[in-house]
Formats: structure tokens, sequence, C-alpha cells
């Protein structure tokens, strides 16, 4: 108790002198610093702001360039009114959640060319997926040591209105003021990626941000060479890619498992190419989901020290020359970057700088902290047993996903239970509850029914239902939404299914509701099979469709009922 006061009246002074400097664009990043940020608007734009989202299939089928409109607000950082700024909601899927959306600030919303302490943009990542709210930072300051052309981060609370949002990563947005000072006043065009690569089916999701080549012709040139179904000679490469500054980005992703960066889910990068050299830079994005190997998208043993979807590091990994120079890359990033002592220490810095500010439960914090901990303790002798033998081939990742393959499928259905309140082991366990085995229990619980249609065929082999509506599961995805849980049992040894209505807080009503199902108003998501199971088959993703709620109530006890219907791709033996 004696060291949380300690550090906390540190902490104190700390934030009542930094309150009192002048903010740069070195002191705005420093690391051993929390940003105070208040955010003051109108409370009906704060409303608009986080209940905005993406049409249905945006996020996956095409990227619509400015999803997001600014709404004028009055920001203090540390103390110091920076004025009227521009503010608005950002994010692709997971980050954009209404109960704590993450947000992006226009500095020069109200005069023109306008900056704060050197930027012209702020953007503060929530870090949702992530209840340590540690990994961003962790993530940004190795790449920054390793030599990745990576954006600087710390982090900051933010209050909208006096709400208390928690605690966010402050991140350098990737704009001119970050090209400026990694490459002078070169000139150049920039990409921003989502779920995009070089293929046919994902090149429309790199999408171009500023520059001249509007039409796509220089990074077209990288796509094309791609093309070649021949090994593509290292030069070819070289004259249109800095190899060895992409193979230090995928190396470090690599190593700190950012799973969901370009090397290992072809998302969340940035592409540079400045006029002077003419060559393509990768910059990293988004690794609130580090610290893992090898994700939730690849089911099949990967090697540990390069497994990657990048269609760019599979082609590259062809040519002997390449491997080895990736080998001896990851190599340097053990013996002079890789430092447990260093990375356990921030670990816990994070933790002492956040703790009196957290908005979630100390045992989430203390599970997700353990597991970075674990990762970061074993990483080195997984990697380095590796490097000690000779590099294998490219691993075969599978089917590759593709949108709309298959047959669709209509699922209809209805329910009626009521609002209860989760045992407290539920409570806590977070998105974990999204795969656990079904529980029996709920089955005779409430009224409900599903059937399916395929190929004008409906089926219905359900003989057996449980109903529940509780709070705030799955806890930090979707932390603070509704969720209508449904389960359904076969005599006929048809898979069992368990269908989770994901509902946001802001837009669902006491009593009759009528509500979009587009990951958004409503997130739903259906599995076959018990969740956790080798044999079971997730869709939560490419799901539209409709929820009709004749009753609702937040209240322990009251009715819950309704009907729903979703359109989906079919399940592999989803007939009876």
């Amino acid at each position: 108790m004696k060291n949380l006061i300690t550090a906390l009246f540190f902490l104190s002074i700390s934030s009542l002198l930094h309150a009192a400097e002048t903010l740069t664009a070195d002191n705005l990043f420093d690391p051993g610093r929390l940003l105070q940020v208040e955010v003051t608007m109108d409370p009906k734009d704060w409303l608009d702001l986080r209940i905005s989202h993406r049409e249905t299939g945006e996020n996956f089928s095409q990227i619509v360039e400015k999803p997001y409109d600014y709404y004028p607000a009055d920001v203090k950082v540390d103390g110091l009114d920076i004025g009227r700024v521009g503010i608005r909601k950002k994010g692709f899927f997971g980050s954009a959640v209404s109960t704590r959306p993450s947000l992006k600030l226009k500095i020069d919303y109200s005069e023109k060319n306008r900056t704060f302490a050197g930027q012209d943009r702020l953007t503060f990542n929530n870090n949702n997926q992530d209840p340590t709210r540690a990994q961003s930072f962790l993530v940004y300051q190795f790449m920054n040591e390793a030599g990745v052309l990576s954006p600087r981060s710390n982090l900051a609370r933010i209050t909208v209105n006096g709400e208390d949002l928690g605690i966010y990563t402050h991140v350098e947005s990737v704009r001119k003021p970050f090209i400026k000072r990694l490459f002078g006043k070169s000139k150049g065009d920039l990409w921003e990626g989502f779920a995009g690569d070089f293929t046919e089916s994902e090149y429309g999701r790199i999408v171009h941000k500023f520059g001249k080549d509007d039409d796509g012709v220089a990074l077209k040139k990288l796509y094309d060479l791609l093309q070649n179904p021949d090994p593509i000679p290292l030069e070819s490469f070289e004259t249109l890619l800095d190899v060895d500054a992409f193979i230090t980005l995928w190396a470090s992703e690599v190593l700190i498992g950012h799973w969901d960066g370009y090397a290992g889910n072809r998302n969340n990068f940035y592409i540079f190419r400045p006029k002077k050299s003419g060559r393509f830079y990768f910059t990293p994005w988004g690794p609130d989901s580090a610290f893992a190997d090898p994700g939730p998208f690849i089911h099949v043993p990967v090697p540990k020290s390069f497994k990657a979807r990048g269609y760019l590091c599979e082609r590259l990994w062809e040519l002997p020359e390449v491997r080895e120079r990736y080998r001896k890359e990851i190599q340097r990033l053990l013996n002079e970057v890789w430092d447990e002592k260093k990375m356990l220490a921030q670990l816990q810095q994070v933790r002492a700088m956040t703790k009196p500010y957290s908005t979630v439960p100390d045992s989430a914090v203390e599970k997700g902290s353990q597991s970075i901990a674990n990762f970061i303790e074993s990483r080195r002798g997984e990697v380095q047993a590796e490097l000690d033998v000779p590099a294998t081939d490219w691993p075969d990742l599978g089917a590759k996903f593709k949108p709309g393959a298959g047959k669709a499928m209509v699922v209809k259905g209805t329910f009626k239970g009521v609002y209860t309140e989760p045992g407290k082991d539920e409570a806590s366990a977070g998105d974990s509850a999204l795969f656990a085995s079904i529980p029996d229990s709920l089955l005779g619980t409430g009224e409900a029914s599903i059937s399916f249609m395929i190929d004008d065929e409906t089926h219905q082999p359900f003989t057996q239902y449980g109903v529940r509506t509780t709070p705030g599961n799955p806890d930090f995805i979707r932390k603070g939404y509704p969720v209508i849980e449904l389960i359904a049992r076969s005599d006929s040894g048809h898979p069992p299914w368990r269908l989770l209505l994901i509902l946001d807080p802001y837009q669902v009503t006491e009593g009759k509701n009528q509500m979009d199902i587009d990951h958004f108003t409503v997130w739903a998501q259906l599995t076959q099979g018990e969740p956790g199971s080798d044999a079971a088959q997730t869709t939560a993703f490419g799901i539209s469709g409709s929820l009709e709620l004749d009753e609702f109530s937040r209240q322990p006890g009251a009715p819950v009922s309704g009907r729903f219907e979703l359109n989906m791709g079919a399940f592999k033996e989803a007939r009876d």
C-alpha cells in the first residue's frame, strides 16, 4: 500500500511538471509519460460519433476511404489547452466499438496548417483486444529499437465530457510529419493496407492515402512482379523494394508475435515510396494483438521463426539468399534487441502507470500480463531451436479464404428468455467464453427455435434449446455489450449450434427494437460443433441480416424475446 501511495505521489508530481512544460514532438511521445487528454464536445455529436460504423460488408469486401465524419471538440493535453480540433472515430473492426472507440484528432480542423507539438493529427487506439493495454506500446518500443520504420508511442488516459474511457495507446500518426522524421523532406506516396495483399482478391484493400500516384501505377509494378509464377530474381525485388528494411519488419513481427500485421495476417500496415529512391518501405500498425503465435487464422502447425501469410513474404522465401538474410536478421534481433529483463520491466512499468486509471478488472489484467510474460520468456528458445537447424520450405497453410465461396445459407429463429447476470467465473472469462463448451445446464432454459435453408431446402434438426441474455460478454472485444445466447442440440446426431447476438448498448433500447445485423449494431457469431473442438466451425464475419426484439430490458429477470434472420455462407456438412 505504501509503495502504491508513493507511486501515485510521484505520478501526480510528474503530471504537474508535464503540464507546466512546453510539449514538443519528442516529449509528446516520451515512453515514460502518461498523457492526460480531456475532450469536451456536444453530447449529441459524441453519441453520433461513438455509434457511427461502416456499412455491412465494407470491412471485408471493399474499403471506404473516409468512413467516419469529424466533429468539433475542445481538447486539453496534460492541462494544456490546444483549442478547437476535429475528432472522429477510427478503426477497421475490433477497435470500432461504441463504448470506448479509438479516436483521431485533426489539429488543423478549424485553422489551416495548424500543428500541435509538430503533429497535424493525434491518434489514440483503444487496445480493445488487450486487457493489459500494454501490447501496442511494447511492440512499438521493440520495433523502434530493432530499426523498423515504426511510429513512436506512449500511453494516454482519455476523458470525454467527464466520462472516463480509460487507457489508450497514443501512437504517432503515419502522416507527413512521420515521413519527414524518417525520410527528411523527401516527397512520395503513402498507402494503407486493411486485410490487403498483392493478390487479385485482396489488392483492392491497399488504399492510396497521399501523393501523386492516385492511379496506382507505382504500386502496381510490385503487384505485377508478384504475379509471375516463376521464381523472381532478387534484383527485380531490389529495384522496387528495400528488401533489407522489409526483412527487418518481417522478422520483428514474427519474433514479437504481431500476428495481425502484414507478415502474419496481411493487415495493419502502411507502405511509403519516396520519390527520390522509388523503392517501397513498410511500416507496422495496430499491434494490439501481439505476443501470440500463430494467431487465430492459422490452424495448422507452422514454423515459429518465419511463419507468415503475406504473399510478398512467401515469394521472397523462394530465394535461398533471402532465406539466409532473413535468418541472419532474426538472429541479430535475438542477440542484440530481444532483452527479456528489459521487456518484462517495461510491462511492469505500464502496469504501474496505468493501474490508478484502469477500467479493466484486475484479474483480467493479471491474466493478460502473465500471458505476455510467458511469451517473452519462452520466445528465444522457440525461435533459436529452428535457427539452429536448416531452413524449411514455406508451410502449407491450407485452403485460402475466399469471400463468398461455397453455398449460401439462411438461418431463422425465435427466442424467449430473461435477462440474467452472469456468474463470477463467466463474467471474468472474457473472450474465452466464446470458445468454451456449450453449457448443457442451459438446455431447457427459455424457449427457442432455429431452422436453416440451403438450396431452397429447409432443415430443422434441433430438438433441445437454451436461451440466456447477459451483460458484458465477450469482455474485451465488445465489453459492455448485451449478449443474447442461443444453444441448440439434436437427437439425430446433427452437430450442436451456438449463436451469439452481441448488441450495441447505445443503439438498443428498452422494449421493442428493429436492428441490423451488420457487425456493429448487432454482431452475430454462429458456431457449429462444440466450441473449441477440432471439428467446430465458427462464422463471425460476413453475416448480415436482421434482429427484431419484441421485449428487451437490462433489468435482471426481465423478459427478452424476438426473432432473427441471418444471411451467411453455409457450414461444411451443415445438412442433416
